[in-house]
């Protein structure tokens, strides 16, 4: 039967209890995070200002620019100057275009570099603020997703769960409605997933 199957992974293997979750000492917990890993993505590395540069300065146009800005200031100064003639002012056009090319990678990567931290910013605040409901010591408490660690028994219904932040083994009676799924993010298939437990 399923439903027993379920019962002795989450006692035995897991050393958790469908009715009263887990115990919810720190020592506990702590335990279980340094035994399976934390619930949580690693951070991204944030890309340097350079590279951010670098990436900009890849565009077509503006490497033609450089290009016709660097010719632009050769021929002006060897080619277009007269025996015994100074350049004096020519090789301005050149520089002026090679300024606006660094000009348009200085504000692109910044403007990259500054939406680099508004999605911190943003993915931060959205993981303080989404909270599912556990059970544990027999209580059902708050807990924010990179919170809920291997044995939580999460508590499901149609109202306080968009997302499901971990993988799960599904409690409960086969009866009644059989619980859908999106794992579209998962799996590419955009065909709602029937679970039962």
């Amino acid at each position: 039967d399923a439903e027993v199957a379920a019962a002795a992974l989450t006692s035995l293997v897991l050393r958790s209890s469908p009715e009263t979750g887990l115990d919810p000492a720190p020592a506990n917990l702590q335990s279980r995070i340094e035994t399976f890993g934390a619930n949580a993505i690693a951070d991204k590395k944030l890309d340097s200002f350079l590279k951010l540069c670098w990436e900009a300065v890849q565009d077509f146009v503006l490497i033609m620019l450089i290009v016709l800005g660097i010719i632009t200031i050769v021929v002006e100064t060897t080619v277009g100057v007269e025996d015994g003639e100074t350049c004096g002012t020519c090789w301005i056009e050149g520089a002026a275009i090679l300024l606006a090319v660094v000009i348009v990678v200085l504000i692109t990567a910044g403007i990259d570099y500054n939406k680099q931290f508004a999605f911190v910013r943003l993915t931060k605040s959205l993981e303080m603020t989404n909270t599912k409901s556990v059970i544990r010591a027999g209580q059902q408490i708050n807990v924010v997703d990179a919170d809920i660690v291997v044995g939580d028994v999460l508590s499901v219904n149609a109202h306080n769960l968009a997302s499901i932040p971990a993988d799960c083994v599904l409690l409960g009676p086969e009866a009644g409605t059989p619980l859908k799924m999106d794992e579209s993010a998962l799996t590419g298939e955009s065909k709602m997933m029937t679970k039962r437990p």
